[in-house]
């Protein structure tokens, strides 16, 4: 079913938030998690590689507050960055963010920019209260921004280390686990198959209805991003990875998934779909195809319908296409290759930057939830993969945002959790109403 109430109605009525309070409400959240609904959007626009446009088709959003009192905001959720950002008023955009309106707004400093695959977005850095489902994280450190290019705002959720600000600091994902909303850096994504209109994140847990068989731990093989090792990739049986493993980042900020052209190149064989040039795409003419993908983790397979991977090029393009059907694979002549939605769909996929792990299993359409915490000591349920191997794990250094901090590896950061402040000390501008700041440049100093 195409989602077709637009998103700025729905958060204008506050439709979707009483939506998604009745779900939560409907399910047994245990302490220690914060479940939030993501919402796919699909709207006909331009495909771009990790593309900062308002109008990409299936980009994934969640809703959440900033501000006291709270202003409702929505980004994409981004596993393949790392820094919240939202739309001030001047942006263009809707929603934005009017610091003019909150008493807990901080302005920390200029120069917050972050480029992607095909634009960016800038602004200035500031400290805010965000509200996720009820959970209030204090003082939390993001872009606001001011270029009316910029587009949809991004919900970064990553390493700490792939942070754009020259000194790091606390991000959501290790803040919401330092002020004890949850009880390690880790988080799991459902995005549910193409035809539905939301899927979930929990923050801090784990829901196993949500997966098939066994949940898989393979280890994170990067500092800085969730690259895992793809050992095969077979289409209908074929291996079209010719040339043997590859390290893909699993992103959900990304659309498609970008492989080596080689190996796109024999996928397209399989559909015949053609290469067409302008767009950089393979366009086939049919999505009826019973040839199934199955990709291959260290050992941990996961099975991708062809009907996931080849998506209809109204939702993408305006006009007229080469093709009834985009193939969600795209040629990538050079690193990074990406895991993005097309394959996410049909996954369970749980982050632990704790552990430097991540748990895959076969996605689950299963209406019901059985969901528990993630605690430090793992993720629960999960069982190495069998081609396993713990030298392939790297040993991330963080650095938390409090004074004097040193490099931190991912098994020291419990052990620095006490002497971490309940608010990181990331901001300079001072909390109260009475020393507010506005940056020198802003042109509604007047706002009310």
């Amino acid at each position: 079913m195409k989602f077709s109430i637009s998103l700025a109605a729905l958060l204008a009525s506050g439709a979707w938030a009483v939506a998604l309070s009745a779900r939560a409400g409907e399910d047994q959240i245990p302490n220690g998690v914060i479940a939030v609904d993501i919402q796919h959007k699909r709207e006909v626009g331009r495909l771009g590689k990790r593309d900062a446009s308002n109008d990409i088709y299936g980009s994934y959003v969640i809703v959440f507050g900033v501000g006291t009192p709270t202003q409702q905001q929505s980004a994409i959720v981004d596993t393949g960055s790392s820094d919240l950002w939202i739309n001030g008023p001047w942006s263009g955009q809707t929603p934005f963010y009017n610091p003019a309106k909150s008493t807990s707004y901080q302005y920390d400093s200029d120069g917050f920019y972050i480029a992607y695959g095909s634009g960016d977005a800038s602004g200035y850095w500031i400290s805010e209260d965000v509200n996720i489902a009820g959970s209030t994280l204090k003082n939390q450190q993001m872009g606001l921004v001011n270029n009316p290019s910029a587009g949809q705002a991004v919900f970064g959720i990553g390493m700490m280390t792939n942070e754009v600000a020259n000194t790091q600091y606390n991000n959501v994902p290790q803040n919401l686990y330092v002020q004890n909303l949850i009880k390690a850096n880790a988080y799991s994504i459902y995005l549910d198959n193409l035809e539905t209109s939301t899927g979930r994140i929990l923050f801090g847990g784990i829901d196993s209805s949500k997966y098939n068989g066994t949940l898989y731990s393979v280890p994170i093989t990067d500092n800085v991003s969730f690259y895992v090792d793809v050992n095969e990739i077979t289409v209908g049986g074929k291996t079209v990875t010719n040339n043997g493993k590859f390290s893909g980042l699993m992103d959900s900020g990304t659309t498609f998934c970008y492989l080596p052209s080689s190996i796109a190149k024999n996928v397209a064989q399989e559909f015949n779909a053609q290469f067409d040039p302008s767009t950089g795409l393979y366009f086939a003419q049919t999505n009826t195809s019973s040839k199934e993908f199955v990709f291959n983790f260290s050992g941990a397979t996961i099975k991708v319908p062809a009907s996931e991977m080849l998506v209809d090029a109204s939702y993408i393009m305006q006009g007229s296409s080469p093709g009834p059907y985009v193939l969600g694979v795209v040629p990538s002549d050079e690193a990074p290759y990406i895991i993005g939605d097309t394959f996410l769909r049909s996954a369970y996929v749980v982050f632990d930057v704790s552990t430097m792990h991540i748990a895959i299993g076969q996605a689950s359409y299963d209406a019901n939830a059985n969901i528990s915490a993630i605690t430090k000591g793992g993720i629960q349920g999960a069982v190495p993969a069998p081609g396993y191997n713990a030298n392939q794990a790297v040993r991330t250094i963080l650095t938390v945002a409090i004074p004097g901090s040193t490099g931190l590896g991912a098994n020291d950061v419990e052990a620095n959790k006490a002497s971490s402040p309940s608010v990181a000390a990331a901001s300079t501008a001072s909390t109260s109403p009475s020393t507010f700041q506005w940056p020198w440049w802003w042109p509604f100093k007047t706002a009310n």
